[in-house]
C-alpha cells in the first residue's frame, strides 16, 4: 500500500520561507505533488488541519463511490493524461459551456434584435442590415454562442472584397451587441481577417460637373441644392437628404449638420464657398422652394440616375460628388485640417493620402468657376410676326 501523508510541516533553508509542507497529487487540484511555504509555523500548522480534514472526507467519500463511478473516474484521469487540466476545471470548462447554451439565443433572433434596437439609425443602414441577414441563412437556427470564425468564413467565399468587408463590419456590430447582453462570450467576426480592396478613388472632372448641373437646371431644378451640397460642400448625399432649408443659413453662410444627419452622430458646421453661395441664389431666383426638406424624396434615386445619363456620366463613380469636393478644395487650401472638420471625418491623415495632390491647382481654380447660368426675367413678351 502507498505511504500515507504526513502532512506535517518541515523546515526548510530558506530564509524567508522557512517551513514547507508537501501535499500529494490526490489532494492537489493539478493532480501533481505540490509544495507549499510558509513564514511561519503556525500558519504552516493551520494549512496542514485543513488538509488533513479534506483527506479525510476524501477517503470517506470514496469508500461509498460505486464501482462504475470509479471505473468512469479513472477514464476521465486517463483522457485527461497528459492534457495538464485536471477534472475539475474539466468539469468547470463544461458547466461554463452548458451555462452559456443555456443562457444563448439563435444567430436569427440575437440579430433581429439588433435591428430592432437600431431602428433611429439611417434608412440605409437598415435596409444594409436586412440585406445581411439572409446571406447567412445556415447559421440561423445556430446558437449565438457556438457560432465560429470558421462557420462565417465559410459563408463569404462567395462574395467580392468589398461585400465581404461589408458584411464583417454588420457582424462585428451584431456579436458586440450580443455579447453586451450575455448570449455569447465571444466575437467570432473579430477573427476573420478583411479582405484587401483596391479602391480607384475616381472624381467628376471640371466638364462633366458642368454637364450635369446643366442638365439639372433644364431638367431637375428641385434636385440642384441636393447637387450643389454635395459637389461645392463635400456634404454626404444621406445627410443633404436629411437636411431642412432651416439648416442653411444664406445670411452668415453655413449649413448645419445636426447629430439627428450627421453620419457619424456629431453635430457639424459646413462653411459655404462664394460659389455654393451663387448656385442657392440662383436657385432662389428661379422659384425654388426654400422651405422644409431641401431634397425632394420622391423617385430620387430613379431621378439621379436619369439626369446622370442625360449629362452622360455612366457609370457613376461611388461618392463622386464628395470627393470631388475633397480634391479641389485641399488644392486650393491646403489645410487639410479644416477640411476634415468641414466633412466631419475622424482622420486627417486619412484626407491627406487620398485628396492631397488629387488635381492640379489650375484644375482646381477653374472648377471653382462653374457658376450658374444666367438668370432670365420670367416676363417674357412674345413677338409675333
Amino acid at each position: 500500500m502507498p505511504r500515507r501523508a504526513s502532512l506535517e510541516p518541515k523546515r526548510t533553508t530558506k530564509p524567508h520561507a522557512p517551513w514547507v509542507v508537501n501535499l500529494p497529487a490526490a489532494l492537489s487540484n493539478t493532480g501533481r505533488r505540490e509544495r507549499h511555504y510558509f513564514s511561519e509555523k503556525k500558519i504552516a500548522d493551520q494549512f496542514c488541519r485543513q488538509q488533513k480534514v479534506r483527506l479525510e472526507n476524501y477517503g470517506s467519500a470514496s469508500t461509498y463511490l460505486p464501482a462504475g463511478k470509479v471505473e468512469e473516474a479513472q477514464a476521465a484521469f486517463d483522457r485527461l493524461k497528459g492534457t495538464g487540466i485536471s477534472l475539475t476545471e474539466a468539469i468547470e470548462e463544461v458547466l461554463r459551456v452548458r451555462q452559456n447554451r443555456q443562457q444563448s439565443i439563435t444567430f436569427k433572433e440575437m440579430f433581429e434584435r439588433f435591428m430592432e434596437a437600431k431602428k433611429t439609425r439611417s434608412e440605409k443602414y437598415q435596409t444594409d442590415l436586412r440585406c445581411t441577414l439572409p446571406r447567412f441563412g445556415t447559421l440561423h437556427d445556430r446558437l449565438a454562442c457556438e457560432v465560429l470564425a470558421s462557420d462565417i468564413e465559410e459563408q463569404l467565399k462567395p462574395v467580392s472584397a468589398s461585400v465581404h468587408n461589408a458584411f464583417l463590419r454588420y457582424l462585428k456590430a451584431v456579436f458586440n451587441f450580443g455579447i453586451r447582453r450575455g448570449w455569447c462570450h465571444d466575437n467570432p467576426a473579430k477573427k476573420v481577417d478583411m479582405r484587401h480592396v483596391r479602391m480607384k478613388r475616381q472624381i467628376l472632372s471640371n466638364n462633366q460637373v458642368a454637364a450635369l448641373l446643366k442638365v439639372v437646371c433644364q431638367n431637375g431644378l428641385e434636385l440642384l441644392p441636393y447637387h450643389v451640397l454635395c459637389i461645392f460642400a463635400g456634404i454626404r448625399p444621406q445627410e443633404v437628404c436629411r437636411l431642412l432649408w432651416s439648416n442653411i443659413n444664406m445670411t452668415e453662410q453655413f449649413v448645419e449638420v445636426p447629430d439627428e444627419s450627421a453620419k457619424t452622430e456629431i453635430r457639424r458646421i459646413v462653411d459655404m464657398e462664394p460659389l455654393l453661395v451663387k448656385w442657392l441664389r440662383y436657385f432662389v431666383t428661379q422659384g425654388g422652394k426654400t422651405a422644409g426638406a431641401v431634397t425632394p424624396k420622391g423617385n430620387l434615386r430613379k431621378r439621379l440616375r436619369a439626369l446622370r445619363r442625360a449629362a452622360k456620366i455612366d457609370p457613376w463613380p461611388q461618392d463622386a460628388p464628395r470627393r470631388t469636393f475633397a480634391s479641389n478644395w485641399l488644392a486650393v487650401h491646403h489645410d487639410v485640417n479644416r477640411l476634415n472638420n468641414l466633412m466631419g471625418h475622424t482622420s486627417p491623415a486619412m484626407l491627406w493620402r487620398h485628396y492631397h495632390r488629387a488635381v492640379t491647382q489650375k484644375h482646381s481654380k477653374e472648377f471653382w468657376k462653374i457658376g450658374p447660368p444666367p438668370t432670365r426675367s420670367k416676363k417674357i413678351i412674345r413677338m409675333v410676326a
